[in-house]
C-alpha cells in the first residue's frame, strides 16, 4: 500500500453512538441537533520489527526505541513449550494502546529448522500512565526429541495515523 494515496470514504456498517447533553428543566423537548463536529481516527500498520531469541542461551531483554520485550520462564514440557513474552512500551500522553505484539507472529524454530506457532494464549494488558504492557503467556505444542534453538517474533513498530474530519448538521432526535 502506497502511503501517499488517498484513502477511500469507509462503506459499512455505520456504528451510531449515544450523545447526551444538558437540558433545561420543564424546558420543551429537543428535535434536533444543529451541529455535530469531531474526527475519527484510524491507525495503518507502518513498519515492522524482526526481533529473535537463542533459546541455548540466557536472552537479555531487547531494547528497539521506545519498545522493550523480554523473553521469561522458558522450559520444555513432554509435549510443548512453556514461555511468557512480555512487551512494555512507553507512551506519551494521548497515544491509543496499539496491539504491537500479535500472538500469530511468534514462531518457536526447532534444530530441523520447523517452524511452531501457538494455537491460543493467554494475554494480560496492564497500563500505568507512562508505559503499557502486554504479558503473553504461551504454550505452543512441540514435538518429544526436538530441540527449540529460537523464539521469532514480528513486532508492530510503527504505525500510520490517518485523521478524518466530520461534522453533520440539523441530525433529527428519534
Amino acid at each position: 500500500m502506497n502511503y501517499g494515496q488517498r484513502l477511500d470514504i469507509p462503506r459499512g456498517r455505520v456504528r451510531q453512538e449515544t450523545a447526551y447533553g444538558p437540558l433545561p428543566q420543564g424546558g420543551a423537548p429537543v428535535r434536533k441537533f444543529s451541529k455535530v463536529k469531531g474526527q475519527a481516527v484510524f491507525y495503518f500498520p507502518r513498519s515492522y520489527q524482526e526481533v529473535t531469541f537463542d533459546l541455548q542461551s540466557s536472552t537479555p531483554p531487547v531494547q528497539l526505541e521506545r519498545l522493550t520485550l523480554a523473553l521469561r520462564n522458558f522450559r520444555l514440557l513432554k509435549d510443548a513449550c512453556a514461555m511468557e513474552v512480555i512487551l512494555t512500551t512507553s507512551s506519551s500522553t494521548g497515544e491509543p494502546m496499539i496491539d504491537r505484539l500479535p500472538v500469530s507472529d511468534i514462531v518457536l524454530i526447532d534444530d530441523l529448522g520447523a517452524e511452531y506457532r501457538a494455537p491460543n494464549s493467554s494475554r494480560s494488558q496492564s497500563f500505568n500512565g507512562t508505559s503499557f504492557t502486554t504479558h503473553e503467556n504461551l504454550q505452543i505444542p512441540f514435538p518429544e526429541g526436538r530441540t527449540a534453538k529460537k523464539l521469532r517474533l514480528r513486532l508492530l513498530k510503527d504505525v500510520m495515523e490517518k485523521r478524518v474530519p466530520f461534522e453533520f448538521s440539523d441530525i433529527a432526535v428519534e
